[in-house]
This record gives structure tokens, sequence and C-alpha cells, in this order.
């Protein structure tokens, strides 16, 4: 058994709504075999060295019955442990609170142990620290000596621990991250004895020791402590999307961040990429206290490889696949996307996923755009309670409308041309973003953005 490629998936993702740490295990000699191999012993060894607390009851089941528990399972078990023993080593309050295994596609040998992620490097040390654990365990005639990891168990535990204590956190900032994390309000510890409460300009710096009482005076029930975010989804045309939605808000007034592949922008300024760093552009202008929207772009492939790099949107637009590009990355985003959106999703009445996205989150929460050979889909759309933005009349006076079934909620002068399903995606996402028919009109009409 030896650990291969591991990774951190930052964000929502195919695994979990939050961030996660894949580890590839090639099982070797254990593929497919069972703890009870390793000897009547084993099973209260393994209990005793990892001090597991029955964070699941089916596997100690499985562990102490003479068969015993599959060895991919008791390893994922093992990293679990050791990741919660840094949690308490450093203070923390937190636990692993989700852990699965994922078989990999044509290999009976191998599989990724995937379970929430903190910190990468303190995660890959975990899963190295809990093979070596097990393998200690296991008989020679299992484990082979040519794959044994340096150094013991007990070694690699207390340098794991060591290193712990040097970031460890008081009991008040334990307790304070734990009831933002509770209340689902984004949190970071800063230097001292501080937290961030909140993104963009909604945060709040707080001493640790009264986040407990400000949590509730700061971000009452009922309120949101995420600034409005739009992701735009997709192959191509991301790049241009998020600009002319960028540019309609700060018409607004409002102060936006845009981060795209290309750039990472607040206020229509471009950021130094050097202070970025590794965190990505979104997750950057969200510590800014300048921050009131975020628009973002993403392309399937990166999501599905390594994370949405945010954990919630406010809107979503879904472009629609290229002709040629195979459909799994494509699909599989659109899975994590509308796992992360609590809000409008955005997609063309043609687009071939159109009917899923309908069917997953109702009626009520898509927005389809008419065009092309999408037009009596949106009107059975409109018709069941959902929104579509649709174009009417021609030439000059031509304009495209944002409609419910009883209403017409904006409507915007547009003459048409190569831009307008664009034009359209933005109309819809600053609805979902929260903007009123009216602002979008104004807004659409100052904006800097290409008409034809």
């Amino acid at each position: 058994m030896k650990l291969l490629r591991g990774k951190i998936l930052r964000g929502c993702n195919v695994h979990h709504h939050a961030s996660v740490f894949s580890q590839r295990v090639d099982l070797g000699r254990f593929a497919g075999r069972r703890s009870g191999e390793a000897g009547a012993e084993f099973a209260a060894r393994f209990i005793h060295r990892f001090a597991l607390t029955g964070r699941t009851a089916e596997f100690h089941a499985d562990l102490n019955r003479p068969r015993g528990a599959p060895f991919a399972e008791t390893l994922l078990e093992a990293v679990v442990a050791v990741e919660q023993a840094f949690a308490r080593a450093m203070g923390r309050l937190d636990t692993v609170d989700f852990a699965t295994i994922v078989p990999r596609r044509g290999s009976k040998r191998e599989v990724e142990l995937v379970w929430t992620c903190h910190s990468g490097s303190v995660s890959r040390t975990a899963a190295r620290v809990a093979l070596a654990g097990l393998l200690e365990l296991t008989p020679a005639r299992l484990a082979s000596s040519r794959v044994r990891p340096r150094g013991s168990f007990d070694a690699l535990l207390k340098k794991m621990e060591q290193r712990a204590r040097r970031r460890r956190w008081s009991g008040a900032m334990a307790t304070a991250a734990l009831a933002a994390k509770q209340r689902g309000v984004p949190y970071e510890s800063l230097a001292g004895q501080y937290l961030r409460l909140g993104e963009g300009a909604l945060q709040r710096v707080v001493a640790a020791s009264t986040a407990g009482a400000a949590l509730e005076r700061m971000f009452p029930a009922g309120t949101s402590a995420h600034v409005p975010t739009a992701l735009i989804l997709g192959d191509r045309g991301t790049t241009s999307s998020a600009g002319d939605l960028d540019a309609l808000l700060r018409e607004t007034g409002r102060t936006v961040g845009l981060a795209t592949r290309k750039a990472t922008m607040i206020a229509g300024k471009p950021v130094d990429p050097t202070s970025v760093g590794r965190g990505g552009g979104a997750r950057f202008l969200l510590g800014s206290p300048q921050l009131e929207m975020l628009v973002c772009a993403a392309v399937p492939a990166r999501v599905v490889e390594r994370g949405l790099r945010l954990d919630h949107a406010t809107a979503t637009a879904i472009l629609d696949p290229r002709p040629d590009a195979g459909g799994g990355a494509y699909r599989r985003a659109i899975d994590v996307v509308v796992a992360a959106t609590t809000g409008p999703i955005v997609a063309c009445a043609d687009n071939p996923h159109a009917g899923r996205l309908v069917a997953a989150v109702g009626p009520r929460r898509v927005v389809l755009l008419a065009s092309g050979r999408g037009k009596r889909a949106v009107r059975d759309h409109l018709a069941a309670g959902g929104l579509a933005v649709v174009s009417a009349g021609t030439g000059p006076g031509a304009s495209l409308e944002l409609r419910s079934a009883s209403e017409t909620i904006a409507s915007v002068g547009f003459p048409g041309g190569r831009r307008m399903r664009q034009a359209m995606f933005t109309i819809a996402l600053a609805f979902g973003l929260g903007l009123t028919g009216v602002e979008i009109a104004r807004a659409f009409e100052g904006a800097a953005m290409p008409r034809v």
C-alpha cells in the first residue's frame, strides 16, 4: 500500500460542498482484502492507536467482526483520526464532517480517499502519518517492507502535533470559529486573537473573545454574510460575459470585483498578480472591505479538477457547451455550480442541459433565454412559473425583456446583433444579484458594453 498523488479541491467541488483533500492510494497487496487477515488483535490495537471515537458506527461494527473491515476504509478512518488529532493539538473544536472512498475507474488496486480539508499540507501529512501507523500494525506477510514509510508512527505524529501547537488557537478563538461555522458565516483567523467575519464590505473584524456575542448582532438570523456573487461557467465566452456584467454593475455605483483566468480587478482596476496569492482571484477579492459584488468566470474542466474555489454563488450563468467538447466535465461542473448556487440559474432554452436544470431546482429558480429553437420551451417555462429573457420587436425599437408569467420585469433597448445572447445573460444575472428592473434598464443604457 502506498500513497500516490494528493491534491486539494477548493470550495464546492464534485465530492462535497466545501474544500476537500483527495488522496490517491495504490492498495497493492491490500486490494480486496479485509483487516481480519491482520490477526485477531488488529481491531483492538487499531482502535487504541487511532483513538477512534465512533465517527462511523458501521465501520466499527465491521472492524470488530471476524472478517474485519476493508483495508481502504481502515486507512480512511486512520487519516480522519490523525486530522482530528491535529485539530485538537491546534485547539480547534471543529471535526472532519465528510469522508468517503471513490474507486478509480478501470483499476482494482487504486482508490481515492476524500475528506474535509482545512490545509492541503496538513492533510497530505495526515495521510502519510496514518499510513505509517496502519502498516506498523499489519504483519510482514501483508505489508512489504519496501513500501513502509520513513519514520515510525509515533515520531511522525509527534512532529505533526508539535507543528500544530505552534499555530495553536485560544479557547475563545476556537469557540468563535465554531460558532461562525455553525451559523454559515465565512471566517478567517487573523494575527493575534482576531477573527474576520463575513465577506467583502459585509465583513467585520472582532476580538475572538467577543465574537460569539457579536455574531448575532452583526448577522441576525435571516441576513447574509456573503456578498452577492455571480458565476459564469463555460468553455468559451466567459471572460467577455463577465466583463459585460462587471461594466453594468459598476454603472450602478457599486464596487465590483472581477475574477477571470486572465485578470483580477476591483472597481475596474487591475490587482497586482503578486497580491492575489495561491487562493485565487475570487478568494482574494472576497477579503477586500471595499467589495460589494463579485463576478467570477469558471471553466468546467478546471472546476472538476480543482474545485470551484467558492463555497457560494448567488446567481449562475451556464453558457452553451462547445459542439466539439466532451460532455463529462461539463455535466459534472454543472452539478457543482448548481449545488453552490442559492439563487437563479441562467441558461439558453436550447442548451441540452436546460431541462435537467429545471428538474433539479424547479422552474422558479431558472431563467431561460429565448433564442433560436428554444422559443417554444420558453413559453412552457413561463407558464410553469419560471422567468425568461426574450427579444421583442424589430429594428431600432427592438428590446430585450425579462419576463415572468404575468409581468415584464425589465425592458432594455437592444436592436440585435451577434452579442444579443450575451446581453440576455447580463440582464438575467443582474436581476439574480438583486438589481431591480429600473436599475437594469438605466445601467444598461449607460454601461460601456458592445451592442453589435
